[in-house]
């Protein structure tokens, strides 16, 4: 079921990035007088088709990884007289940039609109409380301590653990060192200084946070939803349940605790659980279930946090719908510079290129935050959004970014290039779309079966 719902969901939101981008360029050529021949979002085999009285067809192929519009004269054919006015190669250079670059700022429009709506509506956050500080890492060599809460790295005020993987993130980029300050629960401040020797080290799929050697503060494990008939239901669990011990083991967190019974399949685990004041134990039997080519165990539980623990650890970042929108183009300029920045940092060898991430990644994601709402399901969606708006932008042929670059060189030349030139350039952007797809691939299936 989870990877059938990372599936869904994932064909759910790259036909939805799709759409917009594709819908870019097809509002902007019909505004500019091009003529639409096809609408597609997908490739290959065509599910369902319409065409309309104009004569353009709209289509819903079967492989989602993509979409495209074609335009009358797009592709160098030839044109007859009577319909130059409506063919894109017989536009003017400004049109034609208009109408590639349309896609990509759609993409950017989009997230504006999805953090518009979440900032609106509010976005919940976990404070930056540390709740462990590896040994020998470079948290720990700075002197940082557990149970204190981040509130500013170098200039910038934190308020959730996502504004502190970000400025953690931007920082590490930029700098050598991070400035990082702390609040104990008796309101001491603290600074603390991070020398980064190894950033290309720091910067990698698993994160800045954890690579500094920082671990975030999880709430014990309290049970929510039991599913009725499940093995819990059967060993006795009940919601409310707080989660002591198992199989002798201090339960600390959720992860601790999933991680516990995913490994015993089939195996009775002896379970300590505090129930009104009370410890009661508890025998289950995790039931045994196939996923992503091995066994696991599951019970059949969902945590739950009291509300009064979540009020002292999780906080809510919401503006006016005025003040929403400004904070909205904001966050979608960072996030599209700290990608650019990314990019540049992994070109020059200063950041892994495990950050690279295939459709296997993505949907894992998509199905994640789906699972945990709508808000976290429209953030998953304005990043994905980012990163197209950005990947499309590089200036790489057969990307929208290596259109607008022929249309700069055309700019300064007074005249197009060469049909070999661009055929020339088209194999190279082939051949280096090829290789980021399967750096992202063998990234994905490292993540997978390493």
């Amino acid at each position: 079921m989870e990877i059938l719902q990372s599936i869904i969901f994932f064909i759910v939101a790259i036909g939805i990035l799709v759409t917009v981008h594709e819908f870019g360029h097809f509002w902007v050529a019909r505004r500019l007088g091009v003529k639409v021949l096809k609408f597609s979002v997908g490739f290959g085999k065509p599910l369902l088709m319409h065409k309309a009285a104009d004569g353009t067809e709209y289509v819903l192929a079967v492989i989602p990884l993509g979409g495209y519009v074609r335009m009358l004269g797009e592709q160098g054919d030839e044109v007859g007289k009577a319909n130059r006015h409506l063919a894109f190669n017989h536009k003017p250079l400004s049109v034609r940039a208009l109408i590639v670059f349309a896609g990509p700022l759609l993409n950017f429009i989009f997230a504006i609109v999805a953090y518009w709506l979440m900032y609106t509506v509010g976005m919940p956050g976990q404070i930056a409380m540390i709740g462990e500080v590896i040994e020998d890492s470079i948290a720990a060599n700075a002197g940082m301590r557990a149970s204190e809460q981040i509130i500013r790295v170098n200039d910038v005020e934190v308020a959730s653990w996502t504004m502190v993987n970000n400025a953690l993130l931007e920082a590490a980029i930029a700098d050598t060192h991070l400035d990082i300050y702390t609040q104990t629960h008796t309101g001491s401040l603290h600074h603390y200084r991070l020398s980064l020797t190894d950033r290309a080290g720091l910067i990698d799929d698993r994160g800045v946070v954890t690579n500094l050697g920082l671990r975030r503060w999880s709430p014990p494990v309290w049970i929510g939803e039991v599913t009725r008939g499940g093995p819990a239901h059967r060993a006795g669990f009940r919601r409310g349940d707080l989660i002591v011990s198992a199989d002798g083991e201090s339960i600390q967190n959720w992860s601790q605790w999933v991680h516990h019974i995913s490994e015993r399949p089939g195996e009775s685990v002896h379970v300590v659980v505090e129930r009104y004041s009370e410890q009661l134990e508890l025998m289950v039997i995790p039931e045994r279930i196939r996923v992503e080519g091995r066994d696991i165990g599951r019970i059949g539980v969902r945590g739950h946090i009291p509300e009064e623990v979540r009020q002292r650890h999780y906080v809510e970042t919401s503006y006016n719908p005025f003040r929403a929108v400004a904070e909205a183009m904001a966050k979608t300029w960072d996030l599209s510079v700290l990608m650019i920045r990314m990019i540049g940092r992994m070109i020059i060898g200063e950041a892994s290129y495990k950050n690279i991430s295939g459709p296997i990644t993505i949907a894992h994601y998509a199905g994640l935050t789906a699972e945990l709402g709508w808000l976290e399901y429209m953030r998953f969606l304005a990043l994905i959004s980012i990163s197209l708006g950005v990947l499309n932008m590089l200036p790489i042929p057969m990307l929208d970014g290596g259109h607008l670059l022929y249309y700069i060189i055309e700019f300064v030349r007074g005249k197009p290039l060469s049909d070999s030139a661009m055929a020339t350039g088209q194999q190279i952007g082939l051949i280096l779309l090829l290789f980021i797809m399967g750096l992202a691939f063998y990234n994905d299936f490292s993540r997978l079966f390493g």
